[in-house]
Formats: structure tokens, sequence, C-alpha cells
């Protein structure tokens, strides 16, 4: 995984399926650990390989390929920012569910920016 391969092909390499592979992830701490080494190698080689292209130095790079991997395989998004204000009379004659409906969203926001992790998670 350390050379951009995933968990799957690691699993075709033993000859074992990816359920088994992930079974034995489950059962076993030291295969656990291992896993958790081998994924950040995985995310650090799809990280360099990205970083050398935006350097140049990989001839004919795949610009979008790459930030399409990038987010189906490791959960990246697109930055969006949302700025909104309200004066103090808007706010007190909003209806209070309203007035829960944009606490509850900014909190949602606030905790998936929080939460937004650049190591990828198991996969399974």
């Amino acid at each position: 995984m350390s050379q951009g391969h995933s968990f799957s092909y690691f699993c075709s390499q033993l000859g074992i399926s990816r359920e088994t592979g992930y079974r034995w992830v489950q059962a076993k701490d030291d295969f656990f650990e291992a896993k958790q080494i081998a994924d950040t190698a995985y995310y650090t080689w799809w990280q360099e390989l990205g970083r050398a292209g935006a350097a140049g130095q990989i001839q004919n790079f795949g610009n979008a390929a790459w930030i399409f991997k990038m987010k189906n395989t490791f959960n990246w998004t697109d930055k969006q920012e949302i700025t909104a204000s309200l004066e103090r009379k808007q706010l007190e004659e909003l209806p209070d569910e309203k007035i829960l409906e944009i606490a509850f969203k900014a909190i949602e926001r606030k905790s998936a920016q929080q939460n937004a992790n650049p190591i990828p998670k198991l996969q399974q």
C-alpha cells in the first residue's frame, strides 16, 4: 500500500478476498495496527503524487484524475464557506423553529469542519 495500491490489491496479492482481509483486521490486533500503518502510507503516497504533479515533476500529470481519486477514496471535498448575518430585530421576528433550524445547521457545519480528518478511515 506504500506504493499507492489499495487494501483490495494487497488482499489479491495474498490470494484472499477483501472480506477475509477485513476479518483479519478485526480479529487480530497486530494486523489492525499494520493496516492502520499501511493506510497512512497509502494516503501519503497519493498526497506525494499530487504534490509532485502540482510541482510539475510528472509529465502529463492528470490533475482531474488525481482530484477524483482523492475525493472518492479519501472523502476530500471542495471547501464551501457560507456567511450570513441577521440583525437582532430580524432574529426576534423569526419563529423558534426557524431559529433552531439555523442553529442546528451551524452546529452541523462546525462539526463537519472539526471532524474533517486527512487520515483515511478503515475502508470496509
